[in-house]
């Protein structure tokens, strides 16, 4: 239960206290509860015309893709295939790799959903370590298929961002097998300085990158995404075999607010400073009151260490506070709440530590 993200934010939803605080689902809101989304983008749907009711291109069309690559520094020579958010990059991916035998290699920390895509797909999960990302090469000889994912830079829902160093090693090893796919989730790429080094790795090993728009933009409803292939290939077939098309006025919108990209990538700037000093308050206080964590450096998401945070979360529920359990782990979303409900977080689970050592 407390792991179903949605459903946890469900029952927050119905939650009509005051004091309640919901630091469950990941979008970003400011401290009025408001959802922070792009000024331009909201400017450029007036200007949509009636083109919006047509289907779009199935790959997206070419003035997508290159407002997709300006705005996510993406070699041009690379190719690809629209898509319904990451989600959708990672579906169209699993059915255009997907052999007689299949494993996804995930982080031990990593995204809920990760493991409902493998389930519906008929991947077994493998899990490498969150930190590392070594996991057990002999899964190579068991699978015919070994899609290798990360999701870099500023991890769900940890926060980690891999270093060029680590990701080279890692990699050199993985592409020694015939068998491995290797995909980067970028969904939060536009909230880490100098990234522009995952691209290259395409140029030295076969690589497939998700872009997502809805963490970029905060534009979540539109679904806008992609399917990077640093080969040259034609994914549309499969697209089109799977969701036809992807909302025209999503692409027609972006398109338009993309014609600045510099305005565009200042606005993204502002609002990631925003999310930065709020992580940075967060992470002083659990520092302060010796709260554990597991290591993190941007994101929307922080991690506490807690291997059996169970009776945590529900005493935090007590509380009228609202969080997602992982592996070894509680979720906070502090994209979505305020200085105010942080400090209130972490004085509840402050005390609740020192209710269960007296307890001890």
């Amino acid at each position: 239960m407390y792991k179903d993200v949605p459903l946890m934010h469900s029952i927050a939803l119905k939650d009509l206290s005051e004091n309640k605080i919901d630091a469950t689902i990941g979008v970003f809101l400011d401290d009025n509860k408001n959802l922070v989304y792009s000024d331009i983008f909201d400017n450029a749907l007036s200007k949509v015309n009636k083109n919006m009711y047509n289907y779009a291109a199935v790959d997206g069309g070419t003035a997508y893709k290159n407002a997709m690559f300006s705005c996510f520094n993406v070699p041009s020579e690379y190719s690809m295939v629209s898509t319904p958010g990451g989600t959708g990059a990672l579906t169209i991916l699993m059915a255009h790799k997907k052999a007689k035998t299949n494993a996804l290699v995930i982080p031990r920390l990593a995204w809920s959903n990760y493991n409902k895509m493998a389930e519906l797909n008929g991947y077994d999960i493998v899990y490498s370590d969150f930190i590392t990302l070594d996991f057990d090469y002999d899964v190579f000889n068991k699978y015919d298929n070994v899609m290798f994912l990360v999701n870099t830079p500023a991890s769900n829902p940890v926060g980690i961002s891999y270093s060029k160093e680590l990701l080279t090693d890692v990699l050199t090893k993985v592409k020694q097998y015939p068998n491995a796919v290797v995909v980067f989730d970028l969904a939060y790429y536009n909230f880490e300085d100098n990234q522009e080094f995952i691209f290259e790795f395409g140029k030295q090993f076969e690589c497939y990158y998700m872009l997502s728009l809805s963490k970029t933009l905060g534009v979540y409803g539109f679904r806008l995404g992609a399917l990077v292939s640093s080969e040259k290939e034609n994914l549309a077939p499969i697209a089109r075999g799977i969701w036809s098309s992807i909302s025209n006025v999503g692409i027609l919108a972006f398109v338009e607010a993309a014609k600045d990209i510099e305005a565009l990538q200042k606005e993204i700037n502002e609002k990631k400073d925003i999310l930065q000093d709020r992580t940075k308050f967060f992470v002083n206080l659990l520092n302060e009151n010796n709260i554990p964590y597991y290591p993190f450096q941007n994101g929307f998401f922080v991690t506490l260490d807690f291997q059996e945070p169970d009776e945590l979360i529900k005493y935090l529920m007590e509380k009228h506070i609202y969080t997602v359990k992982c592996n070894g782990g509680i979720r906070i979303a502090v994209c979505s709440i305020d200085k105010k409900e942080m400090t209130e977080i972490v004085k509840n689970i402050k005390e609740f530590i020192q209710i269960t050592c007296k307890s001890n």
